[in-house]
């Protein structure tokens, strides 16, 4: 189907010898997640410089049932989240009889409402950066990621001290 217009109603309709087609870019399914944790954790330390970013934390819990590995921004993350609502229910967890599946694990981790599934490196990048942890069983191909941001600080509001001084009445206070 061709296209036409015109600029003005004088001047005759412009036909486009190249029809105009639209197509969608297929998404790229990206690299798959390795189910070796070292082999992730390597990955993943290397892509946020781990060595040299302190407020990247990686962690490696060996439990019972298997190893897992939980990584998160501390500045992005509520600790305490993570620590009530991630951990304590998977040390808690009966040794499962046979494979997991994401559903499975997140019906362990009820207290966390927001959660989803990763399957992909640039995929657990992205939701790391959104200051979601994201937590992967040894052996498994996949991993989920856990809204566990911490609520914003305080705004920017007028002082309450030193109002009479000439100037902006901003003030920045650090939590």
């Amino acid at each position: 189907q061709e296209l036409t217009f015109s600029l003005s109603p004088s001047r005759p309709p412009f036909h486009s010898p190249y029809a105009l087609k639209r197509t969608l870019e297929k998404k790229k399914k990206g690299t798959q997640l390795p189910t070796n944790l070292e082999d992730l954790q390597e990955i993943l330390g290397r892509r946020f410089v781990a060595k040299r970013n302190p407020d990247f934390c990686c962690r490696t819990l060996s439990l019972p049932w298997g190893q897992v590995f939980i990584t998160f921004y501390q500045s992005l993350s509520d600790t305490k989240i993570i620590q009530d609502s991630i951990i304590s229910p998977l040390t808690n967890l009966v040794t499962p009889d046979t494979l997991f599946t994401s559903e499975q694990l997140k019906d362990n981790l009820t207290n966390i409402h927001v959660i989803h599934d990763v399957t992909s490196i640039e995929n657990a990048i992205e939701r790391i950066l959104e200051g979601k942890t994201y937590l992967q069983i040894e052996g498994y191909p996949w991993g989920i990621a856990l809204d566990t941001r911490k609520d914003e600080g305080r705004s920017i509001e007028l002082p309450q001290t030193e109002i009479s001084i000439p100037g902006p009445h901003d003030a920045f206070v650090e939590d």
